[in-house]
């Protein structure tokens, strides 16, 4: 039988990560002292890419909570089995990638909040949130780039 760890690597390539955890992944490595050339080197991606992701870190604590929580998958009790829980697992496909949470990094985050909420209840559609988002920022109503 063979022995040894799995790595964090070797894991992500036996269950690609989500587009979220991939954004957080990045703000770890940053946080954790690594150059963003050394992550980019690391996962194999351009630093462009390490760059856009750690950008999202603009996004305030409140709405990048509500992102996560769209891709959090939930457990629906289909039935009982003796002591057992039988259920099925519902999986998210989550409404949020990287190129649209870039829309609300400059706006407050009050309205980060707003359109990230009503795009994960489904009270607007991603058209709509781009086009508040881009609204909000023609506004002058925005934070001042960072």
């Amino acid at each position: 039988m063979p022995t040894g760890t799995f790595t964090e690597g070797l894991l992500r390539d036996i269950v690609p990560l989500a587009p979220v955890q991939q954004i957080e992944l990045v703000w770890r490595k940053i946080k954790g002292g690594q150059t963003q050339q050394a992550v980019a080197d690391e996962l194999g991606w351009s630093t462009n890419i390490v760059i856009r992701h750690s950008h999202l870190g603009k996004i305030c604590k409140e709405a990048w909570d509500a992102v996560l929580a769209d891709h959090l998958p939930t457990f629906q009790t289909v039935g009982k089995n003796d002591n057992e829980t039988v259920g099925k697992s519902n999986l998210p496909t989550g409404n949020f990638t990287e190129g649209l949470l870039r829309d609300i990094i400059h706006l407050t985050p009050d309205q980060q909040l707003e359109l990230v909420t009503n795009l994960a209840t489904n009270k607007i559609q991603k058209g709509r949130f781009t086009k508040l988002a881009k609204d909000y920022r023609a506004s002058g109503t925005m934070l001042q780039k960072r």
